[in-house]
């Protein structure tokens, strides 16, 4: 979701995503081969978007690296 908030903000020409003006001026979305986002807007103009894999490490909240490291010392406590 990140993803796809971060490349139609990217198309809009905005810094972060807005909700309100994203349903405002795009009127839809068609997800390509290869990665390809093509936005469609309001009155017909197009704007194509190509949107990259987050490393897993960064879609990782503090939260659940905590938990993945507790579950990682009880493995290697048994």
């Amino acid at each position: 979701e990140e993803i796809l908030k971060q490349a139609a903000a990217d198309v809009l020409g905005v810094d972060c995503f807005d909700e309100g003006e994203f349903l405002q001026r795009v009127d839809h979305i068609e997800a390509c081969p290869n990665k390809l986002l093509s936005f469609v807007f309001k009155g017909g103009r197009t704007a194509d978007c190509y949107w990259k894999d987050r490393s897993r490490s960064e879609s990782w909240t503090p939260q659940m690296k905590d938990k993945a490291r507790q579950n990682a010392l009880r493995r290697h406590v048994k």
